[in-house]
């Protein structure tokens, strides 16, 4: 998945989330609002482990960009001493 799409889906589980937690206060034994904001948190951690893992990602691929933009600037830089 990608980073963009990543954030937006967990900012919509989140927003669920805060709905259930409000639910939640009202009925505070209501055992079907528990087992949902159980399962929910486990998929919001899901969507945060992805996102690190994507967000890892991309900086690793503008971290080889910028590498190899050094590298040939350097050559260029070497032709021009010539």
């Amino acid at each position: 998945m990608e980073l963009q799409t990543l954030q937006e889906a967990l900012k919509v589980e989140i927003q669920i989330h805060q709905k259930l937690v409000a639910q939640m206060k009202q009925d505070p034994q209501n055992a079907d609002l528990k087992k949902q904001l159980h399962e929910l948190q486990a998929k919001i951690t899901a969507l945060s482990e992805k996102q690190v893992g994507s967000s890892a990602n991309k900086q690793q691929s503008v971290c080889r960009e910028v590498k190899r933009r050094n590298a040939a600037f350097k050559g260029e830089l070497h032709v021009f001493r010539v």
